[in-house]
């Protein structure tokens, strides 16, 4: 019985240890997307958030947070808006979240 509480608590720390791992880890992709009839490539970072995940995609010097909705659509953030020099085009942003719901999916 002592062996299965130990075997319980290290099973425990373990799992722990691995949420925060997997919590804190990027993992970095370039993402294509199509605007104006035109293949850009776009460098992005999936990092996991909580129970979910949001994708860092750098668009035009700006950085874009997209995360999954309920539906499993992206939607799009910019965190450093009011700092930058210029936002995104809209079509553009819209363009990423098609190529990252393809992607996902």
């Amino acid at each position: 019985m002592e062996y299965l509480v130990l075997i319980h608590f290290l099973f425990s720390i373990l799992l722990h240890f691995l949420f925060l791992l997997l919590h804190t880890m990027a993992d970095e992709f370039v993402i294509t997307a199509t605007y104006k009839n035109q293949e850009r490539n776009f460098d992005a970072a999936l990092i996991a958030y909580g129970y979910s995940y949001r994708i860092e995609v750098m668009v035009d010097e700006v950085k874009v947070i997209f995360e999954p909705d309920e539906e499993r659509n992206y939607r799009a953030y910019l965190p450093d808006a009011a700092n930058a020099k210029s936002l995104p085009d809209p079509v553009l942003l819209q363009a990423v979240a098609t190529a990252l719901e393809k992607a996902f999916r």
